[in-house]
This record gives structure tokens, C-alpha cells and sequence, in this order.
């Protein structure tokens, strides 16, 4: 007998956590496609101008998320180019707002240039920088900020190291914990002028960076992916912006490549994978629920290392890139859009949570899936077993197809199956996008 295709329970992940915590150890997981809250700190102008690479990507990707706070740590006396960072960055604002009326015709969300000066702060003087960053982490909002520091290695106080600074030496301690909560951490934490003491009270820290400076593998696994070409795809013909690039190390990147809701990243779960590579759960001194690092390793074309974390993604993200550098130039009908796919009649980018014996057959489908350019499309069904707890094989039946069929395996009873819907588009650059079906086994 053929086996059942099993009727598929699909459910909002909050429910779902409810429903299951305690089988799968889901409590406190926070699913839905709500806008991050976002703050960076850059050094730039540093001595190594990759910060500067990063802060063009950086640009590119602001109508993704709700940005409330750029800072700047570097005086003009410590720069490479006797620029502030504060001047640095109303320098990139400007570029970006020769590319924002074309920005703004292909996709909804990016800011006002006079938003982002008016969020631009100078963290090396006074405490202005330092006081706009209590008032966006008090201010009456139920999403934590997500604050990005950039590697800052001048040595100057950050201004989340002076914001943690003060308010635990003038609230209670009650209140400085409720406030350090409110705060998720992306890259660096751990230096002296950095947040170092206060780190055992974050809510959530994903270090992009270590351990062995996972960010010097940016540059290697990307600069060249998919033929990407630094002169042509990005600092000639692309505008202002594009020219301010400066080298591929971009070993900032990945600090917000995580961040972007493209359906393959979520950040309750780093361990799920990213365009920043994948997170697993710190092993050293700073070991605590919720802190990640980047020590992942994934099997992928007959190899399992830690640059298949991010290889295996790298010309989806860079192509990305280009085509985002095309918007700042090209009006809407000459340029490519991402495809907006659709998993099992679900649309946006959170998971599809599905509940299934084992030994059951389980369909996918991508019907509905669409193009904004209405350009082909080509699906392929990814079995992903490292964000999962199931490492065995599964068989997936229509692996290229718009439907593909599940087969769970009999011993996998209690576990969890990601399969990843990956859609892209034949545009050009081509275009991809992801949804992740997640199958809790259980009989």
C-alpha cells in the first residue's frame, strides 16, 4: 500500500510552541514576519576601510527592517582620511539619498535620507549618542532592538557600553536587567570597551565573528560567487553609493546579512541557517540559552565544514546585491525583483510548521508562488538535517517540481525535519527566495 500523504496541520508557530513546547523544547520562541528593530555602531573611517564595503550593503537592505539608531565611535584625530564617523556617515546618507527616489520604486520601506540624519549620532562626544539609545530601548515597544556592533576597535566607549553603563548606575537592579532584556546582540560584545560585564544579561547575542574570526571567510566564500564582479556589478555605473564601496572583506556583513527576512533566517532560531552562515549554541565562558556563535558546520557537496554555512548561499546573496545596486540607477521595468514564494498556501516569509507520523508521506507545494517581473521560476526541495534534530536521510519525490512528496523515515519519531523551499527566479541577476516547511515527527 502506498503510503498516506498525511493531512497536514498547519498552524501559527505561537500555537504551535504552545502545543508542543514542552515535546520539543519550543518555549519562548517568537514566530511572525514583524519588523526587526534595528541599531548599528561603525568604527568607520578606520584604518581598514571594510567598514565602508559594509555600510553600502548596509543601505541597500534599510527597507527591511525599522532602523533606529546609527552610532559612530571614531574621532576625526583616529581616522584614516582625518573624517569623523559621524561626517563618514552623513557622507554615505548623501549617496544614499541620490539613490532613494529610485530606491523607493522598488520596494516600499526605505527611510527618508532626513530620517537617517536625524537618527546619526556621534558616540565620542557628550552623551547625546548614549541618551537616544535609552529613549529608543524605553520607549513603549513589545519587539527587543536588535543592536549590531560593527567590531569597533578604536578604543572609545561604544554608546550601548555607556547606555548599559548608566542605567545600571542610576536605576535598580531590577530595572537595569528589564533593560539589558530589551536587547539583542549581533557581532562583537565581548571587549573591554565594548558591553563586556553586561553580557550575562542580554536577551540574545549571535556573534557573527567568533570563535576564529569566522568573519575573515566573508570575503573568501563571496567576493567571486556567481561571477560577481567588484568594478562592474557594484563601483562603476551604479551610482554615488555604489562608488563608496571600498574592499570585500565586508567583515561587518554578516552581523545584518542575518537579519534579513528573506525566509531563510529566523532570528529566534540562528541554528536554522542565514546569508551570514549558521549559529549553534556557545560552548565557552559565555555558554548560556540564546547565545550562538558561529561554530556551525553543514554537509553540503560531499564536504561538511564551516564555510558550507555560507557558501552554499553565496551566490543567492550576492546576486542580491547586484540587483540592488541595479535599483539605485534603473527604474522599476529594468530591474529585477526577488519572487515571492508560497508554501502550501502560506505567504510570508515564517516557517510552515506540519505535524506527521512517521513513515507518512507529506506534500509540499509552491503553488501560488509568483514573480513581481513575471519571469520563470524554478523550485527545488532541500532536505536540511544540521537545523533539525533528525541527521538520517529522507527521500524527497519531485525535488525540482512546483509539489514535492515527504517521505519521513520510520525512526524518526519525536524529531524535527526542515525542508526548504528554494525559488529563484530567471531573471538577471537572478533572484532567490526561501520558505522552510518545519515536520515535528511524532506518532
Amino acid at each position: 500500500m502506498p503510503p498516506a500523504i498525511c493531512i497536514m496541520r498547519v498552524v501559527c508557530f505561537c500555537l504551535a510552541a504552545c502545543l508542543l513546547g514542552s515535546m520539543f523544547g519550543l518555549a519562548n520562541v517568537a514566530w511572525g514576519a514583524e519588523r526587526l528593530r534595528v541599531m548599528i555602531e561603525t568604527d568607520a573611517p578606520g584604518g581598514d576601510p571594510d567598514d565602508e564595503g559594509s555600510l553600502v550593503r548596509f543601505f541597500l537592505y534599510l527597507n527591511e527592517w525599522d532602523v533606529e539608531g546609527i552610532f559612530c565611535t571614531r574621532r576625526a584625530d583616529q581616522s584614516r582620511n582625518q573624517e569623523d564617523g559621524q561626517q563618514c556617515l552623513l557622507r554615505f546618507i548623501d549617496a544614499y539619498a541620490a539613490a532613494w527616489p529610485k530606491l523607493r520604486q522598488h520596494a516600499p520601506g526605505y527611510p527618508s535620507p532626513e530620517k537617517l540624519r536625524s537618527i546619526t549620532y556621534a558616540a565620542f562626544r557628550g552623551t547625546t549618542a548614549r541618551d537616544a539609545l535609552i529613549a529608543a530601548v524605553d520607549r513603549e515597544d513589545p519587539r527587543r532592538i536588535w543592536y549590531v556592533n560593527w567590531g569597533t576597535n578604536d578604543g572609545n566607549l561604544t554608546a550601548m557600553r555607556q547606555a548599559l553603563d548608566h542605567v545600571k548606575a542610576t536605576r535598580t537592579e531590577q530595572a537595569y536587567r528589564h533593560f539589558a532584556d530589551r536587547l539583542c546582540f549581533s557581532r562583537d560584545a565581548d571587549r573591554t570597551y565594548h558591553v563586556t560585564e553586561h553580557i550575562p544579561y542580554l536577551h540574545q547575542w549571535v556573534d557573527t565573528r567568533n570563535p576564529d574570526r569566522w568573519y575573515h571567510r566573508f570575503a573568501p566564500l563571496t567576493a567571486k560567487a556567481g561571477g560577481f564582479d567588484l568594478t562592474r556589478d557594484v563601483k562603476t555605473g551604479h551610482g554615488r553609493l555604489g562608488s563608496y564601496y571600498t574592499i570585500p572583506k565586508e567583515g561587518d556583513t554578516p552581523g545584518f546579512m542575518f537579519l534579513i527576512p528573506n525566509g531563510l533566517s529566523d532570528v529566534s532560531h540562528p541554528d536554522w541557517g542565514s546569508w551570514a552562515g549558521r549559529f549553534v549554541p556557545r560552548t565557552d565562558r559565555f555558554r548560556r540559552e540564546g547565545f550562538f556563535w558561529s561554530d556551525a558546520r553543514d554537509q553540503w557537496n560531499g564536504q561538511s565544514n564551516r564555510d558550507n554555512t555560507l557558501r552554499r548561499w553565496a551566490v543567492h546573496l550576492q546576486n542580491d546585491f547586484k540587483a540592488r545596486l541595479d535599483w539605485c540607477v534603473a527604474d522599476y521595468a529594468h530591474a529585477n525583483h526577488p519572487p515571492v514564494p508560497m508554501l502550501n498556501g502560506s505567504a510570508g516569509p515564517s516557517p510552515v510548521e506540519i505535524i506527521a507520523a512517521p513513515g507518512e508521506a507529506v506534500m509540499l507545494s509552491s503553488q501560488g508562488s509568483s514573480d513581481p517581473d513575471q519571469q520563470g521560476l524554478s523550485c527545488e526541495w532541500i532536505y536540511y538535517p544540521e537545523p533539525g534534530d533528525y541527521q538520517g536521510d529522507v527521500s524527497i519525490q519531485g525535488a525540482r517540481s512546483p509539489e514535492a512528496v515527504v517521505t519521513l523515515p520510520g525512526d524518526a519519531d519525536g524529531k524535527r525535519v526542515h525542508v526548504l523551499l528554494v525559488l529563484t527566479d530567471n531573471g538577471e541577476p537572478a533572484l532567490t527566495r526561501y520558505r522552510r516547511a518545519v515536520i515535528y515527527c511524532r506518532r
